[in-house]
């Protein structure tokens, strides 16, 4: 059967496409070196690139935003997830490759700290995946994410979660994991 949370660069590409189009990327709220001299003249130029280089993937069940502030930690380990909107059937360097930006952006662009996170997960960096899912995120910006993912900015800054396809296998899958032994 298929998965109704397919999240892979099929449909990735496909939205970003849309935004890119639709001219709703954000060029200045981006890691550094995206746009500019030393990065791609422009969102239309980084989806050819994204569409050229387009990695081969090996799907697994994937966070889809996963960086430091969606993750709660308890006694040394991972004690929670938020933001699970994206959540879905990708490759998995998508979730390595944000939780490594996250680390690099939370800790500083300096820090060595982050390159743990290829010790503690036992794999060599595949940087051509960091650089392409990195790359790829860079295409949306929070906001224009949610807006075209079906979310609204709430008054108090929030983003609602607007799935409502999703909504019953969401809450099976969130109740299946809470009543596991993970």
């Amino acid at each position: 059967a298929a998965c109704p949370l397919e999240n892979g660069l099929e449909n990735k590409l496909r939205a970003a496409r849309a935004r890119v189009e639709s001219g709703e990327c954000d060029t200045e709220n981006v890691q550094p070196d995206t746009y500019g001299e030393r990065g791609f003249e422009s969102p239309a130029a980084l989806l050819e690139w994204l569409t050229a280089n387009r990695p081969e993937e090996t799907p697994v069940l994937t966070h889809g935003d996963y960086c430091l502030p969606n993750v709660f930690l308890k006694d040394g380990g991972v004690g929670g997830l938020i933001d699970l909107g994206r959540a879905g059937l990708a490759d998995r360097w998508q979730d390595i490759a944000l939780c490594y930006r996250s680390l690099k952006s939370n800790l500083g662009w300096e820090s060595a700290l982050p390159m743990r996170l290829f010790a503690e997960l036992g794999i060599a960096p595949d940087w051509e995946k960091i650089r392409y899912y990195i790359s790829y995120f860079e295409t949306v910006h929070a906001e224009t994410a949610c807006r075209w993912e079906g979310s609204q900015k709430l008054k108090n800054g929030a983003f609602s979660m607007p799935f409502p396809v999703y909504e019953t296998q969401f809450l099976d899958f969130i109740d299946d994991i809470s009543s596991s032994d993970l």
